[in-house]
């Protein structure tokens, strides 16, 4: 996951197919595979996958996807993956209510979550719009929601005050950490999706 942001989207596209690669990482990831169909192999779970296939993988869950063909052989392999930090994720559905399912379901990811048919396809796309730009106006929404909560519960905003105050890139991260930690040193989102959530927060 790359050190400057608290959500990381791959949009791989593999014309050669998906590779068996065993590995774990301790971001949660959230994986929709498309044109493409072959095995999915996740902790001790062993299951064929379609077009549409959407998973979740919680952190340090160690998994593979593998193809064996295409849908539509002269388009490649597709899987757009997002990887979001456990601390992040945590905070949010922490401070609002309205997520205490997600809460739920982050917990089942440890094991793996299979999305049904059905819910794949609701959410399928969603999932394809992350790597687009109406992506960051959501983002900007749910920071602005973060924001909003932690004042309606008395707790600071260190992380929108950096952001009023003309510092680039900072993390919600930064919240919670030690007072001799710097912004600097905090994990970092960019500042151009949170400046507009910051507006939204400080508007009457």
């Amino acid at each position: 996951m790359e050190d400057l942001t608290s959500i990381t989207v791959l949009n791989r596209r593999l014309p050669q197919g998906i590779p068996f690669e065993w590995h774990h990482h301790p971001e949660y990831e959230l994986t929709l595979t498309l044109n493409s169909r072959g095995q999915r192999l996740v902790g001790d779970h062993v299951g064929e996958y379609e077009d549409g296939d959407v998973v979740l993988v919680g952190p340090n869950l160690p998994h593979t996807w593998c193809s064996a063909s295409c849908v539509d052989p002269q388009q490649p392999h597709v899987a757009i993956v997002a990887w979001f930090a456990d601390a992040w994720a945590s905070e949010v559905v922490a401070l609002m209510p309205e997520l205490s399912r997600v809460g739920a379901m982050l917990k089942e990811a440890r094991r793996g979550v299979h999305f049904s048919r059905a819910a794949s396809a609701e959410v399928r796309p969603l999932i394809e719009s992350l790597p687009a730009k109406e992506t960051r106006e959501y983002v900007e929404k749910v920071m602005a929601g973060y924001w909003i909560y932690r004042r309606q519960f008395g707790q600071p905003t260190p992380s929108l005050e950096a952001i009023a105050g003309g510092v680039k890139r900072v993390s919600i991260n930064y919240d919670r950490s030690h007072p001799a930690r710097t912004v600097e040193q905090a994990q970092l989102v960019p500042a151009a999706v949170a400046t507009h959530a910051a507006a939204t927060v400080a508007a009457p």
